[in-house]
C-alpha cells in the first residue's frame, strides 16, 4: 500500500518516511512545560547520534550537548571496536574533569552571591523561635499525644512579618508535622531536618517528659531557622501569625515538576541515575542509603533485646518472691529477717536494672529514629537531584531539536514565515526552560555540598550528646545499686545476735570486737571509690589567705600522722603483725582502700 501524498525529498515537511528520535520523544506534559507553540514532532530533524546525557549514556550537564557516537571512518579504514570504546572514555574522563565545571568545585562567595544569595546576606536577617511552655491536649488518656506547644519568636531584617516579637503562639504537634511537610516538598534544594517524634520513655505529662521533648523540639527549631533559605519562606509568616489551632500549610503538594511522585516517581528510581560531576554528593546519596538502612536493622534489634529484658526481669522477678519462701526453714529470727531482706533487696536491684536497660535502649531508639527519618530525607532530596539532572537532559534535547529545525528551515528554498516565528518562539522558550534548569541544578548543588557538611557536624555532635547522657545514666544507676548492696551489708553485720549472721561465717575464732562497722561508700560528699577527699568550704572561710593556709596545714598534719602509723606498724614483730594485718583487713573501708592502692610501691 503507497502513500497518497508524493514524495519530495526537498521538502522536509512532505516526508511520510521521516521517523523521531527514541531519544527525542518526550511525553506531552514536558511538552507543555517546555512551552512548544505549534512546532510537532513532525518537524524536527532527528540527530546522527543520541545527545550525551540520555539514560544509559554519560555526559556533561549543561548546554553544550556532545554526540555519544564517534564519527564514522571511511569504508575500510574502520577501528577496531575496543580501540573506539577506549578514545571515546578518554574524551569523557577529559571533559569532566575540566574545572571550568561550576558542579566539579566546591562554592565560593561569588558562587554563593549568585546563586545562593540568602547564604551569602545571611547575616542580614534572623528568627528565633523558643518552646516557652508544654501543655495537654485533650482528655487524661491522650492528652499528650498531640501536646500544644507555646511559642515565642523573635524577627530581624525578614519581610512579610507584621510584628518583630510574637509572644504565646500555641501550636499542637499535628500542627508542627504539617508544617515540617510542607517544607520539605517545597524546598528542593535543602536537607530539611525532621520532627523528632514523641519520646515513650517517661510516662505522659511528667517533669522529665517534658523536658525530654522540649529539649528535642527546640534542637528542631534551632536546625531549620538557621538555614537561611528555609527562614526566607512565607510560610513562616504564615505560621507564627495564624490564630490558635487555624493553622494549615498554603500547599500539600509539590509545585515543583521536577519533584515527581507516585508510580513515576518509583519508575525513574529504577533507572541509572545520569553522571554526576560532583563527586562528593555522588558519594553522599550511596552512604546515607547505607546509614538509612542499617539504622532499620538496629532499631530492629534494639526492639527485640529490649522485650528480652522484660522477660529476663520477669523471670528474676520470680526468683526474688521465692527467696522469702525460705524464711520458713530458719529457725533464727536473724536469719529469716535476712531472707526477707535479700527478697527485698534483690527485687529492687531487678528494678534497677530493668530501669536502665530501658532507659538505654529507650534513647537510642528515639535516636536513630532521628537517624532515620533524617537520612531518608537526605536521600530522597538527593534523588530530586537526579530528577533535576533529567529533566535538564530532556531540555537540552529540546534545544538541540529546535536548532536543527531552524536549520533546516534555512535551507528551504521557500521560507514560511509563519514557521520561522514558530520556530523561533519555540527556541527561545526551550532555552530559557534549559537556563532555568542548569541553574537550579547549580544552586541545589552548591547549597547540599554546604547543607552535607553542617549535617555531618550536627551529628558528630549529636552522636556525643547522647552517649554523654547515656554515660552519665549508667553511672547514677550503678551508684545507687552499689549504695543498695551496701545498705544490705551492713544490715547483715548489724544483726541482735552477731554470731548468727551470715558476716560470721569462716570467722568463729575472731574476737568480736574486731569486726569493725563500715560505712556507705555512696554519701552526700561523694564516692568514697575515687579516693578524693572532698570537703565543703564556705565563702566565708576563703575569705583570706590564713583560713587557707589553716587548711593546707591541717592536710598536711593527716598526711604526717599517717605516714608515722605506716612506719610503726613496720617495726612490729611477725607475729603481732600478722593480727594486726588481720584486724586492718576487717576493718578496711572503701577510702582506705583506695588510699592504699594509690600509694607508689616502687
Amino acid at each position: 500500500m503507497t502513500s497518497s501524498i508524493p514524495y519530495d525529498p526537498d521538502d522536509f515537511d512532505n516526508n511520510p518516511f521521516a521517523e523521531q528520535s527514541a531519544s527525542g520523544i518526550l511525553s506531552q506534559e514536558n511538552q507543555d512545560q517546555y512551552g512548544d507553540r505549534g512546532v510537532s514532532d513532525d518537524n524536527v530533524v532527528a540527530a546522527s547520534g543520541p545527545a550525551i546525557g540520555t539514560i544509559g549514556a554519560y555526559g556533561t550537564v549543561g548546554s553544550s550537548i556532545i554526540s555519544t557516537q564517534p564519527p564514522r571512518q571511511p569504508f575500510g579504514e574502520e577501528e577496531p571496536l575496543n580501540k573506539q570504546q577506549q578514545q571515546q572514555q578518554q574524551q569523557q574522563q577529559q571533559h569532566h574533569e575540566n574545572n571550568d565545571s561550576p558542579l566539579n568545585r566546591f562554592p565560593t562567595d561569588a558562587d554563593l552571591k549568585k546563586y545562593i544569595p540568602e547564604r551569602y546576606n545571611k547575616s542580614k536577617f534572623s528568627l528565633t523561635i523558643k518552646v516557652a511552655e508544654i501543655e495537654k491536649n485533650g482528655n487524661v488518656s491522650n492528652a499528650f499525644k498531640n501536646p500544644i506547644f507555646k511559642l515565642n519568636a523573635t524577627v530581624k531584617g525578614l519581610n512579610g512579618f507584621r510584628k518583630a516579637i510574637y509572644k504565646d503562639v500555641r501550636r499542637s504537634y499535628k500542627e508542627l508535622d504539617l508544617f515540617n511537610k510542607f517544607l520539605k516538598i517545597n524546598n528542593l534544594e535543602v536537607f530539611v531536618p525532621a520532627l523528632p517524634i514523641v519520646p515513650t520513655l517517661y510516662n505522659f505529662g511528667s517533669d522529665e517528659f517534658k523536658i525530654t521533648l522540649g529539649s528535642a523540639i527546640q534542637s528542631w527549631f534551632d536546625r531549620i531557622t538557621s538555614n537561611p533559605i528555609l527562614v526566607n519562606n512565607s510560610e513562616f509568616v504564615l505560621f507564627l501569625e495564624n490564630n490558635d489551632f487555624h493553622y494549615s500549610p498554603s500547599k500539600t503538594k509539590p509545585s515543583n515538576i521536577v519533584m515527581a511522585t507516585g508510580l513515576r516517581r518509583k519508575t525513574l528510581k529504577q533507572l541509572q541515575p545520569p553522571y554526576d560531576e560532583c563527586q562528593d554528593l555522588a558519594e553522599f546519596r550511596p552512604l546515607m542509603k547505607a546509614v538509612y538502612v542499617n539504622s532499620q536493622l538496629i532499631k530492629t534489634d534494639l526492639e527485640n533485646i529490649d522485650r528480652l529484658d522484660k522477660k529476663l526481669c520477669q523471670l528474676k522477678a520470680e526468683y526474688s518472691s521465692k527467696l522469702q519462701d525460705l524464711q520458713s526453714v530458719e529457725i533464727s529470727e536473724d536469719m529469716s529477717r535476712m531472707w526477707v531482706k535479700l527478697s527485698k533487696t534483690s527485687s529492687i536491684v531487678n528494678e534497677l536494672d530493668l530501669i536502665k536497660s530501658h532507659t538505654v535502649n529507650s534513647m537510642l531508639l528515639d535516636t536513630f529514629n532521628l537517624l532515620i527519618d533524617d537520612s531518608y530525607i537526605i536521600k530522597e532530596s538527593l534523588t530530586n537531584r537526579h530528577l533535576l539532572m533529567r529533566e535538564l537532559i530532556n531540555a537540552e534535547e529540546v534545544t538541540r531539536k529546535r536548532h536543527a529545525t531552524i536549520a533546516k528551515l534555512k535551507n528551504k528554498a521557500i521560507i514560511d514565515p509563519l514557521k520561522v516565528d514558530e520556530a523561533i518562539r519555540a527556541l527561545e522558550a526551550a532555552t530559557i526552560i534549559e537556563n532555568k534548569l542548569n541553574k537550579q541544578l547549580v544552586r541545589t548543588t552548591y547549597n547540599m555540598l554546604l547543607e552535607k557538611k553542617e549535617y555531618l557536624e550536627f551529628l558528630d555532635k549529636k552522636v556525643k550528646e547522647v552517649f554523654k547522657k547515656l554515660t552519665i545514666k549508667t553511672i547514677e544507676n550503678e551508684r545507687k545499686k552499689l549504695s543498695l548492696l551496701e545498705s544490705l551489708r551492713n544490715d547483715l553485720r548489724n544483726v541482735s545476735s552477731i554470731k548468727g549472721g551470715l558476716a560470721r561465717l569462716g570467722r568463729e575464732n575472731y574476737p568480736d570486737g574486731k569486726i569493725a562497722k563500715r560505712t556507705k561508700s555512696q554519701s552526700f560528699k561523694g564516692d568514697d571509690w575515687s579516693g578524693r577527699t572532698k570537703r565543703v568550704i564556705d565563702d566565708d572561710k576563703i575569705s583570706n589567705i590564713e583560713n587557707v593556709e589553716d587548711i593546707i596545714d591541717e592536710l598536711t598534719a593527716a598526711n604526717n600522722i599517717t605516714n608515722n602509723n605506716n612506719n610503726n606498724n613496720n617495726n612490729e614483730a611477725d607475729g603481732s603483725a600478722r593480727l594486726e594485718d588481720e584486724e586492718e583487713v576487717n576493718s578496711v573501708d572503701a577510702k582506705s582502700a583506695a588510699h592504699v592502692l594509690g600509694q607508689s610501691t616502687f
